[in-house]
């Protein structure tokens, strides 16, 4: 990576940029290899968007064959219920529902509307709810008043950032849920066909979600602010030739001198108990 910064072909700015820098550049067309989650969400031309694919998982001399990583589709999420609640029943079924699969549909993208019915739900300050559909055999959102699906769902519909908790949304559960198995539009097509042709048969499941007693999650969490901090700012030093790289036992020993050998511990000691109850 430093040899791709000093040939000039990591962005000077890329360790200091913002969100909307980020996007701004991708936006015009001078990137050609960038992290994003389609790029149709970030171009709205097709004649931009089509030129970018996914990258494929890559070997090098330390690994050779293709994985890419598959996240746990159950989220680990965060709910609270105060101390006096005169409705904890309610509340907890509150959190129940979130692990039915229909769930994570309900909530990026509102109630599935079908001809001659439209299910919609209401949310103070607009006229309309949120619904979806399918064209195309593809879901697509329709958000009140016009206002963009990624404007939306932040402001108007997630209770906290990041989604619900329980199951994250699945292109294969809203299908087997709908019976929908058509073409999908377009822009999904861009990216949704490579993307199975190319990096799909290197799955591989990465880390479960760990779950830890409360006080070993505070021991962890500790040390793990402190070790990211480090390994991001030496990260971008050694890159940008801040640092040289023969420091690079210097960055372990300060690694080791944060906990990183007690968080590891920590971290194993939640996977062993996890692969103990398969």
């Amino acid at each position: 990576m430093k040899s791709l910064f000093d040939n000039g072909l990591i962005d000077p700015d890329f360790f200091t940029m913002t969100k909307e820098q980020y996007t701004a550049k991708i936006s015009q067309n001078i990137a050609g290899l960038a992290s994003m989650s389609a790029p149709f969400v970030y171009m709205p031309d097709p004649a931009q968007y089509e030129e970018y694919q996914p990258l494929p998982p890559l070997t090098s001399e330390f690994n050779d064959k293709q994985i890419w990583p598959l996240g746990s589709q159950l989220r680990n999420g965060t709910f609270a219920i105060a101390y006096n609640s005169k409705f904890p029943e309610a509340a907890i079924r509150v959190a129940d529902v979130q692990f039915i699969h229909i769930a994570p549909v309900l909530f990026w993208l509102g109630p599935i509307y079908t001809e001659g019915k439209t299910a919609e739900y209401f949310v103070e300050g607009y006229t309309e709810g949120l619904s979806c559909g399918v064209k195309d055999g593809a879901i697509f959102a329709d958000p009140p008043g016009g206002i963009g699906i990624w404007d939306y769902l932040p402001t108007q519909v997630q209770p906290y950032n990041g989604g619900p908790i329980g199951f994250s949304w699945n292109q294969d559960i809203f299908d087997e849920m709908i019976g929908e198995t058509g073409e999908m539009v377009a822009c999904e097509q861009a990216w949704r066909i490579p993307y199975k042709r190319d990096v799909v048969p290197h799955v591989k499941l990465r880390i479960p979600n760990l779950f830890l007693s409360p006080d070993k999650l505070e021991s962890s969490n500790g040390f793990i602010l402190p070790i990211t901090d480090y390994i991001k700012t030496a990260e971008a030093k050694f890159i940008m030739g801040k640092e040289p790289l023969e420091n690079i036992d210097d960055f372990y020993a300060q690694l080791k001198t944060l906990g990183i050998e007690e968080y590891l511990k920590l971290q194993q000691e939640a996977y062993d108990a996890y692969m103990a109850n398969q």
